[in-house]
This record gives structure tokens, C-alpha cells and sequence, in this order.
């Protein structure tokens, strides 16, 4: 039996750039990462059916999201960096311009769509309970960013078909002031597993959850929207409605150090 996904269009993701700065840095002129904006009018969905991969017989209903990396015009740059000083490791430490020390790490994404270094942990997506207790439901699958505006500015790609690079800043990732980076809902592990849920549920999206870099803050690092998905029905669906997220309430009520999660160190492990 086929894997259905349903594909939640135009989720926008946006880092801006600002002059606030969150967590223990060295600044000057340098580019902030800035507030994660989504509004419920830029999201529509669809359900397509995916005969692509089987599991143990069963049916598995993915939610299929996109995800996009703004910065705001008003700032500088976003660049993060890798280094490595040889392959005995097969991870990278992480750097963001204008600011001190490690900012996690970049790894390889092996997966046809896309080959070459993602930053990880950027971003992330949570699929909640629509009532005061907010349960997490479930969790995305995405294995990070490569950060690219365009190949001029990238030239390497992430360092496209190059898992064995080493040195110092042997990965570079730029996006300038009032560009972006877009990944559609295709990409590995850009999914959450909903098989078998029916109900009204909270998607939650994040950036910089851990406050790893420099930004305007913790205030603007999650938004959410309320989504109907039935994922039991023969031809399963979601669509966006007009209630109001408790989440934004709840997250707003939190201080700031409440608002920066723990680190996470390994990256998605997608189960197909």
C-alpha cells in the first residue's frame, strides 16, 4: 500500500535581520538573525498521493510542509560557516559571522534531492493538540538547511557533491538582507508522520529554537497555525481554519529563558 502525503502549502519560515541579539555574543556591524513570520492567509493546502515507498504493509500519512528562510532587508547578512580539519568525523563545527564561538554544526545530506552540507537544527515543526495543554503529537523529520540565495552568492552550493571537504570555512552558506532560500514539501525529511490521526491539531513552527544565534530574540522565534486533518478517511485531508492558535498566547507568556530549548545535537533520523 502507498504512503500518502498531504501537502500543507506555503508555510513561510522567515529569519529577518535586526540589532537585538539573544544569548552571549560579540557584535558590531554585524548580521542578526531576525523574527520567524507566518499569517494563516499565506497557507492553503492540497492532498496528493505519493506511490513511492511502502512500510510493513500499512499505509503511512505524511504531512508535507515548505519551509522558507527570509532575511529581512533591514540588516546585514546571514552567513554560517563549516570547518573541519579532517574526515574523521563526519560533522562540522558551525560558525556565524560577527559572532563568537560554535553555533552547532553542519552535517552532509545524503539524499538524491539534495547533496551538500545542511546546517542543522535551524529550524523546527511541531504538530500540537488544540487545547490548553498543548500535547506534542508528533515531530518534522527535516535534516537542516543548506542556506543558499542564488549560485552567485553560492557558488559552491553547500558544497554540492563534496562530502569529503575539509579546512576552515570550508562550507560557506549566505543569504543577503531582503533574500531568501526556499525548500519545497519534497525534500527529505520534510514531513510529519500523522497516520491515523483525525482531529484539530496546532502546527508549530520554529527558528533558533535554542537561541544558538544571534537574533532579535526568543519573542520572534515560533508562530503557529490551527489545522483539521483526517488522516484516517480513504482519501485523507487537512485544511487550515480560522481558529485562533493557544500556542501564540502560551509562548508569549513564557519568559525569555523558557523560550530557548535545549540544544539539539543529532539530526533527524527519517524512518520511510
Amino acid at each position: 500500500m502507498p504512503r500518502t502525503s498531504i501537502k500543507l502549502a506555503g508555510v513561510v519560515l522567515a529569519a529577518g535581520l535586526a540589532a537585538a541579539a539573544c544569548g552571549t555574543v560579540k557584535m558590531g556591524s554585524a548580521a542578526i538573525l531576525g523574527d520567524q513570520r507566518i499569517t494563516s492567509s499565506t497557507l492553503s493546502a492540497q492532498v496528493s498521493d505519493l506511490n513511492t515507498s511502502y512500510q510493513a504493509n500499512k499505509p503511512k500519512v505524511q504531512l508535507q510542509f515548505p519551509a522558507q528562510i527570509n532575511v529581512g532587508s533591514d540588516g546585514g547578512k546571514l552567513e554560517i560557516s563549516g570547518s573541519r580539519k579532517d574526515t574523521t568525523v563526519n560533522t562540522m563545527d558551525a560558525f556565524q559571522a560577527g559572532v563568537s564561538g560554535v553555533v552547532g554544526s553542519l552535517q552532509y545530506n545524503f539524499d538524491p534531492s539534495h547533496q551538500h552540507w545542511h546546517y542543522l537544527a535551524l529550524d523546527r515543526y511541531d504538530l500540537r493538540t488544540h487545547d490548553t495543554s498543548l500535547t506534542l503529537v508528533a515531530r518534522d523529520q527535516k535534516t537542516g538547511f543548506c542556506l543558499v540565495q542564488s549560485s552567485a552568492i553560492n557558488p559552491t552550493d553547500c558544497q554540492k557533491n563534496n562530502p569529503n571537504v575539509v579546512g576552515n570555512q570550508a562550507v560557506v552558506e549566505t543569504i543577503n538582507p531582503g533574500f531568501n532560500d526556499i525548500y519545497d514539501p519534497a525534500k527529505d525529511g520534510q514531513y510529519i508522520d500523522v497516520t491515523g490521526l483525525n482531529g484539530t491539531y496546532e502546527f508549530i513552527q520554529w527558528v533558533n529554537a535554542d537561541c544558538r544565534l544571534s537574533d532579535t530574540g526568543p519573542g520572534g522565534h515560533t508562530w503557529a497555525t490551527v489545522l483539521n486533518i483526517n488522516a484516517t478517511a480513504a482519501t485523507p485531508t487537512v485544511t487550515v481554519t480560522s481558529q485562533t492558535p493557544l500556542w501564540n498566547n502560551y509562548y508569549a507568556g513564557l519568559s525569555n529563558a523558557q523560550k530557548c530549548l535545549p540544544a539539539e545535537t543529532v539530526r533527524p533520523v527519517v524512518s520511510e
